[in-house]
């Protein structure tokens, strides 16, 4: 599983073919990927018919697929938590769909865990963390960064914050060893979470869920390559 700013579920019927639709019935197999602004793919972004309950998620690799039934709507709409929403003309070959960041909607949700709860339902304050571009053992510090409204937390504080958190009994039996990446948003929260190695397989989950509900991180707008070994 890849999340990606997580994988967000969201209220879409994901369909190969609709409910009462002979193969015949469809009008054309769309396919497409879905990419943020700087080119990578997003992950669990939801592409769903207009008009309808139709639709289904992008995959690692940002692409879809989506069969559209005869006289159906005639325009997709991607969209993506954290993400203005963009309405596509429906045809065969979509091509990447650009989202662009929505510094509005980022404001208002925080993610917690594997889902999203408005600023106002969270009891408490969220402390935004500062910056250090440092990652672990075996990487160069490249910058730091200091945000008056923010504790440090970056790459070093991450890996200490994943050590302590992380469920043991997972993997217990092998070495812990993963490189992944993902985009810093301008309120520090991480996106497009991709695993690119990992040594064991069903850790993925975990660090997912780490990332995503870790506290902000110092410096935002930017991606983030790190490799934690345990």
């Amino acid at each position: 599983e890849k999340v990606q700013r997580a994988a967000v579920s969201q209220n879409v019927t994901e369909k190969s073919i609709p409910e009462g639709l002979k193969e015949t019935d469809m009008a054309l197999l769309a396919s497409g990927r879905v990419v943020d602004e700087t080119g990578e793919p997003i992950i669990g972004a939801t592409i769903q018919l207009r008009n309808s309950n139709l639709g289904t998620v992008s995959d690692m690799d940002g692409k879809f697929n989506l069969n559209i039934p005869a006289n159906a709507d005639s325009t997709l709409l991607a969209s993506f938590i954290g993400m203005k929403p963009q309405e596509i003309p429906v045809k065969e070959n979509m091509g990447d769909i650009t989202l662009k960041s929505d510094d509005m909607a980022l404001n208002e949700v925080i993610v917690v865990g594997f889902g999203t709860q408005k600023k106002s339902s969270v009891v408490g304050s969220v402390t935004g963390i500062g910056s250090t571009e440092k990652t672990g053992s075996h990487e160069n510090v490249d910058s730091t960064t200091t945000n008056t409204n923010r504790a440090v937390f970056d790459k070093e504080e991450f890996i200490g914050y994943f050590r302590e958190n992380y469920d043991e009994k997972i993997c217990k039996e092998q070495p812990v060893s993963f490189i992944v990446t993902f985009f810093i948003d301008s309120d520090g929260h991480p996106l497009n979470v991709q695993i690119k190695e990992n040594s064991c397989p069903a850790m993925e989950t975990e660090i997912k869920r780490l990332l995503l509900g870790s506290p902000p991180w110092s410096e935002g707008n930017r991606k983030v390559t790190l490799k934690i070994e345990l």
